[in-house]
């Protein structure tokens, strides 16, 4: 035969506990639900984004005379920074700041 035990005074806490694990399931399923629905907007953006460039490419394709000026706009930018860089400046040429122009500066200590 089994005996029955007596319900003890912690029933009460028992359930307050139980009740506590629930809550904190329903908040991770609230969380996952929020970060899954983040995701799938940010999906949505991208493929948004892909779009849009591909939709660039093919006007770019369907029309060689945009095709020259941009191949032109980035090789003017790409000569721009280059010699900036060799005479470390700035893409407008105008000298870095502090840097005078100058590659290394050597300061003496004493």
């Amino acid at each position: 035969m089994m005996e029955r035990m007596a319900p003890s005074g912690d029933a009460t806490a028992d359930d307050a506990r139980a009740e506590h694990a629930i809550g904190d399931g329903e908040r991770r399923d609230d969380r996952a639900a929020d970060g899954l629905a983040h995701l799938q907007a940010a999906a949505r953006e991208l493929i948004q984004a892909a779009r849009a460039v591909l939709d660039v490419a093919e006007e770019l394709v369907d029309d060689p005379a945009a095709v020259s000026a941009v191949t032109d706009a980035v090789g003017l930018l790409v000569r721009q920074a280059a010699r900036a860089g060799r005479a470390g400046g700035t893409p407008s040429g105008e000298p870095a700041e502090g840097g005078g122009g100058h590659g290394v500066e050597r300061i003496r200590v004493l």
